[in-house]
């Protein structure tokens, strides 16, 4: 079995989740908005079903109404007290509340049908949690409708704002997008149990501050791609999918800049015989374009070379040549 295919539903709890995140447009206006940027944060309260489920490490998919925006892995979550704005029918009481921004009254009661102009407004404490997700965050506009999601969550009727997902589901449907996704921040982990195998998913994080600090030591303050650079602006690069190898390698990392390494991750930027390949697309871009043919700008050893090499031969058509 594909190692990338072990992102297996929990027992206990779902580990993957469908969030719905379009600003203050989350569908019935029965609260005030939240403040989200898909590709870094998420935001909810614990009053949203499953809200309080959701746990550091988990996997989320992030849709605005129409489809898929992108996948991720939570890095953080951070809580704080708060109190949210809420706003319900004037004749049932119900939360229910659909604006309609070019019909008139403004509101109507999805529970009893009314319609109305104004919404009955009440504060109430809260927790406000905060989901940080960028480091791992895999673009994916458009990939899947909304109906094809409906497709891979664990109940197919749930309209919750966050869903639990059937892991198997998301897998078969986004292998590239989970293979991106391991490899930034993923390892795998097997236990055995007495009737076969537990496998489950665990956060790449194990070494990884140690590893760049070892990168930082060998080449200073340097993007190996386009030169020195501050060293809070470096990422520590793998050459090689960690979440298949397990083990960070002494020749099999170097310094990049996040924006480059996310090029590199995606094949966009490759390397042979030490020198730049930019992918046509991005030559378009000024600041890209410059880096093509370019040699690397620290000093690598053989050990380098062979995962360089791996890379190219995953991302180019022919191992042995250069675009132009």
């Amino acid at each position: 079995m594909d190692v990338l295919a072990r992102l297996v539903e929990s027992d206990l709890e779902p580990q993957v989740w469908l969030m719905l995140a379009v600003g203050d447009q989350r569908g019935l206006q029965n609260h005030d908005g939240y403040d989200d940027d898909p590709s870094q944060t998420y935001e909810w309260t614990s009053a949203v079903n499953n809200g309080r489920s959701v746990r550091e490490g988990d996997v989320i998919l992030l849709r605005d109404t129409e489809a898929l925006i992108g996948i991720s892995v939570i890095d953080d979550i951070t809580l704080e007290a708060s109190t949210r704005q809420t706003y319900a029918c004037p004749v049932c009481g119900s939360a229910k509340v659909a604006e309609r921004k070019q019909r008139a009254p403004r509101y109507r009661c999805q529970a009893c049908r009314s319609e109305f102009d104004q919404r009955v407004e009440a504060t109430e404490p809260t927790t406000r949690y905060r989901s940080h997700h960028g480091p791992a965050w895999v673009d994916l506009a458009g990939a899947l409708s909304r109906s094809e999601l409906a497709e891979l969550q664990l109940h197919r009727g749930d309209q919750n704002a966050i869903r639990p997902m059937v892991a198997e589901r998301v897998i078969a449907e986004l292998p590239a997008a989970i293979d991106l996704l391991a490899r930034r921040s993923l390892s795998w982990h097997e236990e055995r149990s007495a009737d076969g195998h537990v496998t489950v998913f665990t956060r790449a994080r194990i070494g990884q501050a140690n590893f760049r600090n070892q990168l930082l030591q060998r080449f200073g303050s340097t993007c190996a791609f386009t030169g020195p650079a501050p060293f809070q602006a470096l990422e520590a690069a793998h050459l090689y999918s960690y979440a298949r190898h397990g083990r960070h390698e002494s020749s099999g990392g170097l310094l990049l800049r996040r924006d480059v390494h996310r090029l590199f991750d995606d094949g966009v930027i490759a390397v042979r015989e030490r020198r730049l390949d930019v992918a046509p697309e991005a030559r378009d871009y000024p600041a890209y374009a410059a880096l093509h043919r370019q040699a690397i700008q620290v000093p690598i050893d053989r050990g380098h070379d062979t995962w360089l090499d791996a890379h190219w031969t995953q991302h180019r058509p022919s191992p042995m040549t250069l675009v132009p």
